[in-house]
């Protein structure tokens, strides 16, 4: 699930989902970002990750079709977040 306006990368998730983007304004600039996973229903609905991309992780993922995944850890669980 994506937030409403999402015009970039809508990230996926292991275990349960939260919704998150990353924004074309984010990527088109290729500084490192910090992308919020929001709270979500079922399991995620008590908490918020975020999940930190290096300047490398945005231009790979502006620049070619190469997805990438970082980690985000919080309330005793990790999720590995893959930007596509």
């Amino acid at each position: 699930m994506a937030p409403a306006a999402c015009d970039g990368i809508v990230p996926t998730m292991d275990i349960h989902t939260h919704p998150a983007c990353l924004t074309l304004a984010g990527l088109t600039a290729g500084q490192s970002v910090v992308v919020t996973l929001m709270a979500g229903a079922g399991g995620a609905a008590n908490h918020t990750h975020t999940a930190t991309l290096s300047m490398t992780d945005v231009v790979t993922l502006r620049d070619g079709p190469n997805p990438v995944t970082v980690p985000s850890s919080v309330t005793g669980h990790t999720h590995q977040v893959t930007f596509t």
